[in-house]
Order: C-alpha cells, then structure tokens, then sequence
C-alpha cells in the first residue's frame, strides 16, 4: 500500500483503541495498492482492534458487530452483491461507519466489478446507508472530492447523453491526473433492513426522460404574464424536470405539482412530485388544475402515447405548453410538428387555441432559450 493512499485510511484508524474495525481486502485485484507495500499491510494486521480480512468464507461466518467497516475492493470477488451488502448490514451496528473503496473505470455501468450509480441505488434501496463522502483517490494518495451540491449529478448520469458537461469535465480531469482511479463512499448505516431484491440488474433511463440535464429554465417573465392573463391558483407541470416551475410557482403562491418519468435526480420539491412515465400508461390523480404548465415535453414522447398526458391536460382549466417545429433539431425529438398540428391536435380533446393571449405571452419571454419565445401555445379547455 503506498503511503499516500494508506493516509486516506489511516484517518478511520487513528485514536479508535476502543472500537472494532475490519479491514476486508482484495489483496489480487490489479489496481490495489495494497500490493506494494508489505510493511503498512503487516502493521494494520498486528494492531489488536483491527482485523484485516481476504477470505469470503470467513467473511460469510462473522458474526462480531463492528464500528468501521472498510472494504478495499473486497466485494469485487462477490457475484452475489446482494449477499456481500447483507452481510455487512448484519455485522454492523446503528452508526457504524462503512467505508466503501471501489474500482472507477468510469461512469457507464460495466458491472458489479466497478463503481457505477446504479449500484449504489440497488444496495442503497432501504436507505441504510447516509453518504458522508463521495471522493476519487488514485494509488499515489492523491484525491478530488465532490462537493455535497454536485453528487446529484453523478448518480443522474444514467444515459448515453454527451451533453453532461460536469461529469464529461470530472471523468477527463481523473484520465488526465489520476494514475489507477478508485473512488470512496464514506458512509454511515442508520438502518439495518435486509435488501431483498434477488438479483442486481444494471438499468438506464429511457431517453425519454433525460433531456433536462438537471436544470430547469425557468421563464419568469412569461409565466408572471400568464399569471396575469388567467389569474389561475393551482398548476400541475408535466414533464418537471428538475422541478424548478413547481418551486417558483409556489413561492408566488400558487398551489402546485410536478409529475415527471425520471427517478435519477433529487428534486427541492419531493412534497410537490409525483413519478410517472407517460409511456406507461394514464397519470392517475384525482384533481384538478387552473393551469397545466407543459414546456420542452411534446417533442419528446412518441405520437402513439398523446392519449396518455391528454387525459391529464383534460383535468385543467387552461393548458400553456412549447413544441418543436418538423426538421428541427434536439435530444430524442421523435414528435416534431408544426404549429397547426398542434391546434387541431387539442381541438380534438375540444380544447380552443387561445392565439392572442399566446402571442403575449411569448413577447413577455425572458430567458435566453426561445421555445417560449418562439413556440408557446396556450388553449383553453372548452369543458371547463
């Protein structure tokens, strides 16, 4: 173990005389440091409190609780990841610490030999684990963490997008500067509930899903010019994104909701949201809205699902929503129509094309994005 690395372990060890650690270690695999340097191996194995372990077998039978738990690569020998995450719950206490070092090859899913989001969520789907720390370190010591406000964004990379500009930017600053990557979750268990999924099954969100890249552009201008027009007190917005709408036109106080398919971020508004995929299936809700706010959506759910968000435009008195334009470029645009479409497309739910109001609002755009500006629409519904 090289004495840069060993130092990002040792601060788990030192003044801890009266607590119970293990050290699980995968002595073989290619990227461990632990390899080069006998001399701190054999030091962490004659300190009396600290047991250091390389045997699945004995590691199945344990059955002592221990206060720090670090695994060193050691659940890479693991098929079973299930098995290897259960066992760890089972010799931990309430407040253990678990330090989890892995493999980074990068931030597509390989398998259960790297690092990679998915995972993460599959041995965290009982929240047992409080993430403390999220950290790159390379064998020589040196380390990159990321700030708390940034972690988000690297467990939303579950598409084949290119447009993620922080992860894109980390993932070439560590090819750049880090000889044989490895990254540590320092965590601490606050539940003890078994994971009882049966299998680890890598998934990646539907394309659908992931145009948003973690922001909302929130167009103050037109929205405050729409709360100006209709004077509406509730708002449902379909296709949240991040949820940033929902946050903005609740400060004005207007009662309000989000529904989106994408289950890969943490949002401001957990209170506020609802999960669900359009191309599923019916948005099943018992209520009503003055206001359906659909903006940057159409454009990005086939033609054969319309039936499915239409059911819940007909639950609002008045429907605002943006489309792109046929031939025009964008991420997963697989419904391109031009404006008349869309008119004759509403009128058939017997929804009315509201076109001054529609041109007011897209003069009073604010943001420098100009699918408002540009391709906003509102309707009113006739059966209100």
């Amino acid at each position: 173990m090289h004495i840069g690395f060993y130092k990002h372990i040792e601060k788990y060890l030192i003044n801890k005389n009266n607590v119970k650690i293990l050290i699980l270690n995968d002595p073989y695999y290619s990227y461990n440091a632990t390899q080069n340097n006998n001399t701190i191996y054999e030091y962490l194995k004659s300190i009396k409190n600290i047991k250091v372990l390389e045997d699945i077998n004995e590691y199945s039978k344990l059955k002592i609780k221990y206060d720090i738990i670090i695994n060193i690569f050691f659940s890479s020998i693991f098929i079973d990841q299930k098995k290897f995450y259960n066992q760890i719950l089972k010799i931990s206490k309430l407040e253990t610490r678990f330090i989890n070092i892995l493999p980074f090859l990068g931030f597509i899913n390989y398998s259960y030999l790297n690092f990679n989001p998915n995972l993460f969520k599959f041995i965290n789907v009982n929240k047992n684990f409080r993430l403390q720390e999220l950290a790159f370190l390379d064998k020589y010591g040196k380390k990159l963490q990321i700030k708390e406000s940034h972690i988000d964004k690297i467990f939303f990379q579950t598409t084949e997008k290119r447009n993620q500009s922080f992860v894109d930017h980390l993932y070439n600053e560590l090819n750049k500067n880090f000889d044989d990557t490895v990254i540590l979750f320092d965590t601490k268990i606050i539940r003890l509930e078994e994971i009882k999924y049966d299998y680890y099954k890598p998934t990646r969100l539907g394309h659908h899903l992931s145009g948003h890249s973690s922001k909302t552009w929130v167009d103050e201008g037109a929205f405050k010019k729409l709360v100006e027009l209709i004077n509406f007190k509730s708002l449902i917005d379909v296709g949240c994104g991040p949820g940033g709408i929902v946050k903005f036109s609740n400060s004005l106080g207007i009662k309000s909701i989000g529904v989106d398919g994408d289950n890969s971020i943490s949002r401001d508004i957990e209170n506020d949201f609802y999960l669900h995929d359009y191309t599923k299936g019916l948005f099943e809700i018992n209520l009503k809205f003055d206001l359906c706010w659909c903006v940057e959506f159409l454009e990005h759910v086939e033609e054969k699902y319309i039936k499915n968000y239409f059911d819940t435009f007909k639950k609002c008195k008045y429907v605002f929503c943006t489309y792109a334009p046929r031939g025009k470029g964008g991420y997963h645009h697989v419904n391109t129509q031009d404006e008349i479409y869309w008119i004759n497309k509403f009128n058939e739910f017997n929804f009315r094309f509201e076109e001054n109001k529609s041109k007011l609002i897209r003069q009073s755009s604010t943001i420098s994005k100009n699918f408002v500006r540009n391709y906003g629409l509102l309707f009113k519904n006739k059966s209100f």
